[in-house]
């Protein structure tokens, strides 16, 4: 079924069970998958010292025996594998800094009062751009290409985080349908956010007239994986929404729930049949684009990393602390002495800003990593040419300024698709 595998494993399906959901589907996970606890350990670390004490309901990506990042992209090239690791990791400590009661953690605190007051000279502000500055470093000493497009989709996803997790009554008219909220879910998020991801960690050249089919080609696999995330988070979304006073969750269950007027237990069957059936069609799709002999290595290697997340999530989702808590799903021993003791002094390589002993300390410098993303052209193929300006032109919109408004506008109708692209038109003149 794959094209090619070199970092990962088939996992013994015997040792797993996905209560039925995308039957038949084989899962990988990368050889190095233990080495991954020092990742993700050490951005709870970095946020602990840094930023604040991380969330009450934090559980992260960690899990047992296998964690999210190794077992949802198994085919990490090995150099990339611990700060994929570590950038997902603070992500999660953000979603569930959002979602956990979000005022109530340091960092929440003093985001909304950054917020309120306009100040940006706040010390947890401050500290979590240095977190973000030593990932974008990190990512770009890599590889400035790809690290880039990965760099701009994990920016959308925090920015959406924000949006979801603290303005939630003002947006839930959005996702009245499964229409509009896959469509919000897959073009605005999910789509963007994992293609980058995967084309940065498995280092993949897709060519340029392939890149529109990581979307559309691809769009029933990105259902899929958004429905494994819903059907398998639902029961922790219904509790945090509880627990915070919330009568809406960003979920496709609960969409339907409104959308159909059933009740939850029917609309959790519908979510699992539509998930198995999103998954049996992005598998035909696969099956045939590799018979046709049509497509570039690359883009076929990506269509398996899809696959890969796909299966790998829904084998991590339905056993991790995460999303299991409540059913007694419980982090190893290691992991639990390293959460609370810290990692071993002899162990530390690399793998955290604490680890590093990073020293990335001036505003100049934080600012030039978290908001200047610019290439050196000269020594790029064309074709890598073409790829750097497509996506500096991305990174270049993900951290102006102006992005929220046009897309606020663009949300209440206050601004047509024309109307921001006219802007976007407008703003690179002014820039050059």
């Amino acid at each position: 079924m794959n094209t090619d595998c070199n970092y990962s494993f088939v996992i013994d399906p015997s040792t797993y069970d996905t209560r039925g959901l995308c039957p038949g589907m084989e899962a990988r996970v990368h050889n190095d998958h233990l080495d991954t606890d020092l990742s993700v350990i050490g951005a709870l670390e970095d946020w602990r010292e840094l930023i604040g004490p991380a969330s009450p309901v934090y559980k992260g990506g960690l899990g047992h025996p296998y964690n999210s990042i190794p077992i949802s992209i198994p085919e990490c090239m090995p150099d990339r594998l611990n700060i994929v690791t570590y950038a997902t990791e603070f992500a999660f400590l953000q979603d569930d800094a959002y979602e956990g009661g979000f005022e109530e953690t340091e960092f929440g605190s003093a985001i909304s009062q950054a917020e309120r007051t306009n100040t940006k000279g706040l010390p947890s502000t401050k500290n979590a751009r240095k977190i973000q500055a030593w990932i974008i470093s990190k990512i770009l000493s890599i590889d400035p290409v790809r690290g880039k497009l990965a760099l701009n989709a994990w920016k959308s996803f925090y920015e959406s985080n924000k949006i979801t997790g603290l303005a939630a009554k003002e947006v839930r008219e959005t996702f009245l349908t499964l229409e509009s909220y896959f469509r919000y879910r897959l073009e605005d998020l999910g789509c963007q956010y994992w293609t980058g991801m995967l084309i940065f960690a498995c280092g993949l050249d897709i060519p340029e007239h392939e890149m529109p089919l990581c979307r559309d080609m691809c769009r029933p696999g990105w259902v899929a994986f958004t429905l494994v995330n819903d059907v398998c988070s639902f029961d922790k979304e219904v509790r945090d929404a509880k627990k915070n006073g919330n009568d809406w969750m960003s979920n496709a269950i609960w969409v339907v729930v409104q959308e159909r007027g059933i009740p939850i237990e029917e609309a959790r069957k519908v979510g699992a049949q539509m998930l198995n059936d999103a998954a049996a069609e992005f598998i035909e799709i696969m099956k045939e684009a590799k018979a046709s002999g049509k497509y570039s290595h690359d883009f076929l290697r990506f269509l398996d990393g899809v696959y890969w997340s796909i299966s790998g999530s829904l084998v991590w989702s339905v056993s991790c602390p995460r999303h299991n808590a409540a059913q007694g799903a419980r982090f190893n021993n290691r992991q639990l002495d390293w959460m609370k003791n810290g990692i071993p002094d002899h162990l530390r390589r690399g793998d955290s800003m604490k680890s590093a002993a990073y020293q990335l300390q001036t505003g100049m410098q934080v600012k030039g990593l978290v908001n200047d993303f610019s290439f050196d052209m000269e020594n790029m193929s064309q074709h890598q040419r073409k790829l750097a300006m497509y996506v500096e032109m991305g990174g270049l919109l993900g951290t102006c300024g102006k992005l929220k408004t046009w897309q606020t506008r663009l949300l209440s109708g206050s601004m047509t698709v024309l109307g921001v692209l006219a802007s976007v038109r407008l703003f690179y003149q002014n820039r050059n």
